[in-house]
């Protein structure tokens, strides 16, 4: 059992959740503590200690059981904001959520606070939602958001993924195109998504936000890209190809939804979890959408086309082509030398 690192991610604090260490089996720590008093006991989540992640088998949720230091050094000085205490946002904030389909649980999961600002666009003091950005337990940025919908980043905080820690361990990963996508995914019971930190434009898309991440890439097997479905966001969704290799690029669509905050509201929260399986049976070569969608709606999951691969194909197809184009040749060739053997034996008879 790994107790100090895991896939080259140095564990910050062992078993967060104190649970019975080594054991295959248990209670869940999202769930029991709100299941009935007769079932707050009951071994309902399964725990992979190699792999430093834990499923429930009840309210299908997956979890991580250690909490790990950032890997990879920033290559720049950045200044960082400061330590937040950990706070319930109010209820005022909640409401606003929960008409997202975000609950409280989800909030506080992704260190959603809130607080004063200073907004550039309306030049005083607003009350705004912060978006907490970690990498092992360090705030790293700060993304924050008023009333009237207005965003800015901590100045001259270093640029990293939303919700980074969270992908540490699978063997999968999901990228949406903002924070509230994020906090829909988590909520659908998908943990393991990260948020880019400035949304998508249509000019040149600047991820040196994966660049300073990129280590946390390294060990995933599949990437799924989450992003929305207009011109920008198709455009982030090829750089992102580029950068990462279309060989472990899948693509999600929403069909006529925006975003993942707009699929989530539209839909049941199992039909979300029924796209993307739980990475204890995530071991196939190919992801397959559900087929069962009661609405309009469908999701699939396409492979980014290999390039590679379809120039194999391509020349595996001519070899099988010229394999009996050869063996008819060859043929033609030995009926002929046997004609030729065949006369000249006859003329020497003669």
């Amino acid at each position: 059992m790994q107790t100090t690192e895991i896939n080259g991610f140095q564990i910050e604090h062992f078993n967060q959740h104190d649970l019975p260490v080594g054991k295959p089996e248990g209670i869940c720590p999202v769930c029991s503590e709100h299941r009935k008093p007769e079932n707050k006991k009951a071994k309902c989540a399964s725990y992979d200690w190699e792999r430093g992640l834990g499923t429930c088998h009840h309210c299908s949720n997956t979890f991580q059981l250690h909490t790990y230091q950032r890997k990879g050094n920033a290559e720049k000085i950045y200044i960082k904001p400061e330590p937040i205490q950990p706070k319930e946002v109010s209820t005022k904030v909640q409401q606003w959520f929960q008409s997202r389909g975000i609950s409280n649980d989800t909030l506080k999961a992704l260190k959603v606070t809130e607080g004063k600002e200073f907004m550039p666009q309306t030049g005083k003091e607003e009350n705004a939602i912060h978006f907490n950005y970690f990498m092992g337990d360090e705030l790293i940025n700060v993304k924050y958001r008023d009333g009237r919908k207005n965003f800015k980043l901590y100045k001259g905080a270093e640029k990293v993924f939303y919700n980074i820690n969270a992908i540490v361990g699978y063997e999968y990963c999901v990228i949406v195109e903002g924070e509230m996508d994020a906090l829909s995914l988590h909520e659908a019971g998908i943990p393991n998504v990260v948020s880019v930190p400035n949304g998508a434009t249509l000019g040149t898309n600047n991820l040196d936000y994966l660049d300073n991440c990129i280590d946390y890439f390294t060990d995933k097997e599949k990437v799924i890209l989450a992003l929305d479905g207009d011109e920008a966001g198709q455009a982030l969704q090829n750089e992102f190809i580029r950068r990462l290799g279309a060989e472990v690029c899948f693509i999600a669509t929403f069909d006529d939804c925006k975003d993942s905050n707009e699929y989530l509201l539209n839909m049941e929260k199992k039909v979300w979890r029924s796209v993307l399986p739980p990475p204890s049976q995530f071991h196939s070569k190919e992801l397959q959408p559900s087929k069962t969608l009661k609405m309009k709606l469908q999701t699939s999951l396409e492979m980014v086309s290999n390039l590679a691969t379809k120039w194999a194909l391509k020349i595996l197809t001519i070899f099988l082509v010229l394999i009996p184009v050869s063996l008819l040749l060859l043929l033609v060739y030995l009926v002929v030398a046997s004609l030729i053997l065949l006369i000249r034996w006859s003329l020497v008879i003669i």
